[in-house]
């Protein structure tokens, strides 16, 4: 599927867990690109198979944040991002904010 459209996970507050509803498809290291107000900055984490992708909360921010997640693909080069079902490969969560 192409990578063309974003999923709302919804608001959050510091330290909440994001939950992407994505298992993780194999034991890896999972590199998470965060765009935010205050800038582009990546997190890695390690899950293994069948974990769900989670990650806290821990952006200082009041607006909206994108997240996509990279893993590396065994036999394909370079990173590919983590799609889900419905084609969705960007997230979209908010810090407590007014819209909220």
């Amino acid at each position: 599927m192409n990578c063309g459209c974003i999923k709302h996970l919804g608001c959050y507050i510091p330290e909440q867990i994001i939950d992407f509803g994505i298992p993780a498809p194999f034991g890896d290291d999972y590199i998470f690109e965060i765009w935010s107000q205050s800038g582009f900055y990546t997190i890695t984490e390690t899950f293994g198979f069948g974990e769900q992708l989670t990650l806290p909360f821990t952006f200082n921010e009041n607006s909206t944040t994108i997240i996509k997640i990279k893993i590396s693909t065994y036999g394909l080069p370079g990173l590919q991002y983590i799609t889900t079902s419905d084609g969705a490969c960007s997230f979209e969560v908010n810090g407590i904010i007014p819209t909220c």
